[in-house]
C-alpha cells in the first residue's frame, strides 16, 4: 500500500523493527525528521515517536496546507544496542494537494525493516545475579549467579561484574568492573557503604582473548583494564592505535573507540595496539574516524540487556580475624581509620604496672622471725608467738611486703572466696556492633553488654587461700562489709534488686571498674554476680599501693551475664 497523505490533514507513519524474523524493540529510537525529496532534502518538521507495542513505532505528523504535491521522506534513527552507535534510515511517502488526485490512506503507513543485532548468549534458568554476600573481612562482597549459553556454539560465555555505590551508577555510566568465565565470584569493595552488584552474560571466542592475561583480583576474577585517551587522530582503515599505557590489556583482544569495535591481534610495545582493516568495524559496527582524546576501552562483548541489581555491603564478623584493608590487601585495616576493632582504651586507666609490681610478693612463712599462722594465733593454740620486729638477730620482712602480709592473713580469717570476672577494655568488637547499631547490645550471647568479643576475662588467682587450703578455682579474697539486702518494688520493672556492697581486698589483683565479682554461699553455691561500681585506691609510704576498697552493685539474674561460665 502506497504511504499517502493529503496537505492540511494528519498522516501517521509507522515503523516495525525486526531481529532475526521477531519484533524487536530497539536500545533506543531518538527522533524522526520529515525531508522535501524535491527540493534536496529541507528538513521540515523533527517527531519524537511513540512506542506502540513490540518492535513497532508510530508518528503523527500534521501536513501544512500550503505543502507541495511530491515525495517527503521520514528519517528514522535509532540504536539497536547500547555502545553499537545510531543508524539511520530513510523512507518515502507522497503528499497529495487534493483529495480528487490521490485517494487519502487511513491506515497506519507502516513499513517494515530487520534490524542488525549481535548474537548474545542467554540464560538457561534465572537471569542476571541472584544474590550477595558478605564475606566478613571488612571489604569482600561475593556474588552467585546460574549459567548462561552462547548463541555462537563456537564461543564460550563469559560474565561481566558491574557494581557501583547508586543504583543509576551501576549501568548509568558504569563500564564493567571485572570479568570472569565462573558463575560465581567475589569483589572488594570499601567497607560501610552500600554498594550495587548486577551481572551480564556475554561471550567470545577464547582463541582471540584470554581473560587471564587481566590482573586477577580474586579466584577467578579479572579486573577490566583502565580506561586509556587516545593519543592520535585515526581514519577508518588499518591503524595503529596510540594510548598512554597498555600493560592492562591482553595481549590480543577487543577495543571499543566510541560505537566502532576493532580487533587487534598483537600490542605494539606498551603503548600500541595493532589493527588490520581487515579487522575495523567489528561486531557489526561501522569502521569510521576516531579523534585522539577518545575513550579507548575493552569491549565488554554483546552481553545481555538486563537490569537485576543486588545491594549489599561489606561488613566485618569475628571469626574471620581482624578486618582488611580494602586498598592494601593483607594488611589489617585499623591503622587508617580504626575500622571495627579499638586499638587501645582509652576509657580506663592501665593498672597492670600495679599487677606487675606486687604479683611475685612472697606467702607468709610462718616461721623463724614471722609470727605463726594467724589462724593457730587467734585460736590459741601458739605460745610465745612473735608479729613482726626481730627475733633472734634478724630483721622482720619489708614493709610493703609486711603490710600485704598481714592483709592477706586477714583476708584468710575474715574473707570470703570470690571469682574474679575482669572486663575486656579492648580488642576485637563484637558482632552486635554493625553497620546499623552504633553501641553494643545489652542482652548480646556474645560479649555480654561489653562490647568486645568474649566480654570477660576470668582471673585465675594463684596464690593458695591459706596455709590449709589450696586454691584449685583460682578465686580470690575479699571482705566484704555488712550490707542491707533488699528488693524493691518499681511501678514499671516489678521487683529488682537495690542492693549495694562495700568491700576490700589487697592489691593484688587489681580490681577495675566494670569488672564482675561472682560470690558464693556456704555450700558452696553461686549466690549472685555484682558489678564493681568504683575502685577506691590507697598509697602507703614510699609511693606503694596499699588496700582496694570497692563498691558492688547486685546484678539480677536475668542479666546474660549470668550465662558466661566461669568454671575452670
Amino acid at each position: 500500500m502506497a504511504r499517502t497523505g493529503i496537505a492540511g490533514s494528519t498522516i501517521r507513519l509507522g515503523l516495525k523493527l525486526y531481529a532475526n524474523g521477531n519484533l524487536y524493540d530497539p536500545f533506543n529510537i531518538s527522533s524522526v525528521k520529515i525531508y522535501d525529496a524535491q527540493t534536496g532534502g529541507t528538513l521540515q518538521d523533527t517527531k519524537v515517536p511513540t512506542h506502540v507495542s513490540t518492535g513497532y513505532y508510530q508518528i503523527t505528523w500534521s501536513i501544512p496546507s500550503n505543502l507541495a504535491a511530491g515525495t517527503y521522506w521520514d528519517e528514522w534513527s535509532y540504536e539497536a544496542e547500547d555502545g553499537m552507535g545510531y543508524r539511520t534510515i530513510r523512507y518515502s511517502f507522497t503528499v497529495t494537494v487534493t483529495e480528487e488526485e490521490e485517494p487519502a490512506d487511513t491506515g497506519d503507513n507502516v513499513v517494515e525493516t530487520e534490524v542488525v543485532v549481535r548474537a548474545k548468549p542467554s540464560w538457561m534458568a534465572g537471569i542476571g545475579l541472584e544474590q550477595t554476600e558478605d564475606l566478613g573481612n571488612g571489604m569482600g562482597i561475593s556474588m552467585v549467579w546460574r549459567d548462561a549459553i552462547p548463541a555462537d556454539p563456537d564461543n564460550t560465555v563469559h560474565y561481566n561484574i558491574y557494581y557501583a555505590d547508586t543504583r543509576f551508577g551501576v549501568f548509568g555510566t558504569s563500564w564493567p568492573k571485572a570479568i570472569t568465565l565462573q558463575t560465581y565470584g567475589s569483589v572488594n569493595i570499601p567497607p560501610g557503604n552500600m554498594h550495587y552488584f548486577a551481572v551480564r552474560a556475554t561471550e567470545f571466542d577464547i582463541s582471540n582473548f584470554d581473560l587471564t592475561q587481566l590482573d586477577q583480583i580474586a579466584s577467578g576474577v579479572y579486573a577490566y583494564p583502565t580506561e586509556q585517551t587516545l593519543l592520535y587522530d585515526t581514519d577508518a582503515y588499518g591503524a595503529n592505535v596510540r594510548v598512554l599505557d597498555n600493560s592492562t590489556f591482553p595481549s590480543k583482544g577487543y577495543l571499543q573507540i566510541d560505537y566502532e569495535v576493532m580487533y587487534y591481534a598483537e600490542k605494539d610495545g606498551t603503548t600500541g595496539f595493532i589493527v588490520p582493516t581487515e579487522y575495523r568495524g567489528a561486531y557489526q559496527t561501522v569502521n569510521t574516524a576516531h579523534s585522539a582524546g577518545a575513550i579507548v576501552k575493552m569491549f565488554r562483548g554483546a552481553e545481555d540487556g538486563n537490569t537485576i541489581l543486588v545491594s549489599g555491603v561489606a561488613a566485618w564478623t569475628k571469626e574471620n580475624g581482624p578486618p582488611r584493608n580494602v586498598s592494601a590487601v593483607g594488611e589489617f585495616n585499623v591503622d587508617a581509620d580504626g575500622y571495627r576493632t579499638n586499638a587501645e582504651d582509652i576509657i580506663t586507666t592501665d593498672l597492670s604496672a600495679s599487677d606487675e609490681n606486687t604479683e611475685d610478693f612472697p606467702n607468709y612463712d610462718y616461721c623463724g622471725y614471722h609470727r605463726p599462722s594467724m589462724q593457730a594465733y587467734f585460736k590459741g593454740e601458739c605460745i610465745n608467738s612473735y608479729a613482726w620486729g626481730e627475733l633472734g638477730g634478724q630483721r622482720g620482712v619489708g614493709l610493703q611486703d609486711q603490710n600485704l602480709a598481714r592483709l592477706d592473713m586477714m583476708l584468710q580469717t575474715t574473707g570470703e572466696q570470690v571469682v574474679l570476672l575482669r572486663r575486656k577494655q579492648t580488642g576485637k568488637r563484637c558482632r552486635c556492633i554493625d553497620l546499623r547499631h552504633e553501641h553494643q547490645q545489652n542482652r548480646c550471647q556474645y560479649c555480654y553488654g561489653t562490647g568486645f568479643e568474649g566480654g570477660y576475662n576470668r582471673y585465675i588467682n594463684p596464690r593458695g587461700i591459706s596455709e590449709y587450703e589450696t586454691n584449685t578455682q583460682g578465686k580470690i579474697l575479699i571482705r566484704v562489709n555488712p550490707w542491707k539486702d533488699d528488693v524493691k518494688l518499681v511501678a514499671a520493672n516489678g521487683l529488682t534488686q537495690d542492693v549495694e556492697l562495700t568491700a576490700w581486698t589487697i592489691n593484688l589483683p587489681t580490681i577495675k571498674d566494670r569488672s564482675a565479682l561472682i560470690r558464693f554461699n556456704e555450700d558452696g553455691s553461686e549466690e549472685f554476680r555484682y558489678t564493681v561500681l568504683d575502685v577506691t585506691r590507697s598509697k602507703l609510704m614510699f609511693g606503694l599501693t596499699g588496700q582496694q576498697t570497692f563498691r558492688l552493685q547486685r546484678i539480677d539474674k536475668t542479666d546474660i551475664l549470668y550465662s558466661f561460665r566461669w568454671e575452670v
